[in-house]
């Protein structure tokens, strides 16, 4: 019997669990919408921590591999007011390195067996089979098609795979961002360091980013509505800030506006028992398709890399078995409910840092949560401004 795995979307999380599958003689297709590798820029840094991310990569066996792409010194931490007082800043620790999105994703494409990866597939709908054990039909658009054995859905936010078990859907949290590449001929002036950046206003106003080699910024706000935002606006939501942070509006090469969706912390579907709905044990989704959060807890790559792992030793496991249909569906079961336990904890923080990020007088706020965390993390802080009570 065919037993070929379908990864929907080609993300580092889909990616990751494709190449661990396939170490472990499991057949596997991606199915990514974008037309090539290098269709468009892909995101920023990731700090990947050791017990989640690294450990994917360590799963996959791509550690070296990883540790030579790591950007030196970008998890240093500096955070400004609008005025560019200097709040808060560290060294880093060098525990969650940085890498870039786009190089950990060529990481994962070069390790993959040649073909692995369809592009240019954009998923429309899963067709349920005629029966429990025959092959899902997958359409795409354009009129192709595919059929697997098992359907894992790694297509993000609006994730089609997650509309056979869900009829949830993310709901907006009120903060739009304006994603910007920096010009590769961009220098920081004045004050702004060299490192991650957050700086913030009393007025909802939220910049974020890294600025180094590959410097890329996110004028984020509460202040407007999505139809308000647009890459012109992102001038706006520094007017007035200091005249250094003015030429990271002015040094944009391209950007694109995003507005932050989630779903809820404690988010979940039940599994029907009834018989004709017994093949969609063979499906499931990981990363953000599963609980996408806003990004103010820097989990997200993290906990889809985490899924990734544990999915992949779950269905190698119930393939293993004498009876994989039975234990697909134990395994697939059980791990969902370790990855909702895990994304709940995040997702809860993560509301709860884009309440303080937002909050009136955030940068003090945000310092404040930064020296928090460094405790924790035992990193070198160079200097914390409390703001008086």
């Amino acid at each position: 019997m065919n037993r070929t795995v379908a990864i929907i979307g080609g993300g580092p999380a889909g990616l990751c669990l494709a190449r661990i599958l396939q170490t472990n003689a499991v057949s596997v297709k991606v199915y990514e919408l974008e037309e090539s590798r290098n269709s468009r820029p892909q995101g920023g840094y990731l700090d990947l921590h050791e017990e989640t991310g690294q450990r994917a990569i360590r799963e996959a066996n791509l550690y070296a591999e990883f540790r030579a792409n790591l950007q030196p010194g970008a998890d240093r931490m500096n955070v400004m007011d609008e005025t560019g007082n200097l709040l808060y800043q560290d060294l880093g620790d060098g525990a969650i390195p940085e890498i870039e999105r786009q190089d950990l994703k060529g990481i994962l494409l070069d390790a993959l067996e040649p073909n692995t990866v369809e592009w240019d597939h954009k998923l429309e709908k899963v067709d349920s089979p005629a029966t429990d054990s025959e092959q899902i039909r997958l359409n795409f658009s354009g009129g192709k098609t595919a059929e697997a054995y098992i359907v894992v859905g790694a297509d993000g936010a609006w994730s089609k795979v997650r509309n056979v078990l869900s009829e949830l859907k993310p709901m907006f949290t009120g903060v739009s961002l304006v994603d910007a590449i920096l010009s590769p001929s961009f220098k920081p002036t004045g004050n702004l360091p060299l490192g991650a950046l957050i700086a913030s206003d009393k007025n909802s106003n939220l910049l974020m980013g890294f600025l180094g080699p590959s410097s890329r910024m996110y004028f984020s706000t509460k202040a407007l509505t999505p139809e308000e935002v647009t890459v012109a606006s992102a001038k706006k939501f520094i007017a007035g800030w200091h005249e250094d942070f003015q030429v990271l509006a002015d040094s944009i090469q391209n950007a694109t506006v995003r507005h932050i969706f989630a779903l809820p912390p404690k988010m979940n579907w039940h599994r029907s028992s009834d018989a004709s709905e017994s093949w969609k044990s063979r499906l499931t989704v990981i990363g953000d398709a599963a609980h996408v959060m806003s990004p103010f807890a820097g989990e997200g790559a993290n906990l889809a890399l985490a899924d990734a792992t544990d999915l992949a030793n779950s269905i190698i496991s119930a393939l293993a078995s004498e009876d994989p249909l039975t234990a697909l569906k134990s395994q697939i079961e059980n791990f969902e409910q370790v990855m909702w336990d895990r994304a709940e904890k995040a997702a809860e923080m993560s509301a709860q840092n884009l309440n303080s990020m937002f909050s009136g007088g955030s940068a003090a706020v945000i310092a404040e949560l930064m020296f928090k965390y460094s405790a924790v993390r035992k990193r070198t802080v160079l200097k914390y401004y409390k703001q008086p009570q």
